[in-house]
């Protein structure tokens, strides 16, 4: 998810700096939003605790105020139902 999230800025990035040098420029930003957008589904989707299958970022973004919830995420070190502690 990291790793998509990083390719899709870089490509937004490319792609609006030459946003005056034709279609390929918006092909890019197009790109860079799709990419960062299907990273942050597969995480939302995929990362999970292993005892009760609370979808992490899924309950973060649902509980937490808008501009909060990467930290919390970032911060917690246990499942916010069960309360199962990961490494």
């Amino acid at each position: 998810m990291i790793i998509g999230i990083l390719i899709a800025g870089v490509t937004l990035v490319a792609g609006l700096y030459n946003l005056d040098k034709g279609e390929i420029s918006f092909w890019m930003v197009l790109c860079g939003v799709v990419i960062g957008m299907c990273s942050m589904l597969f995480g939302i989707i995929t990362i999970h605790c292993p005892k009760c299958g609370e979808k992490w970022i899924w309950s973060a973004i649902r509980t937490q105020p808008a501009g909060h919830w990467l930290g919390s995420i970032m911060h917690d070190r246990g499942c916010t139902v069960c309360g199962s502690r990961f490494e």
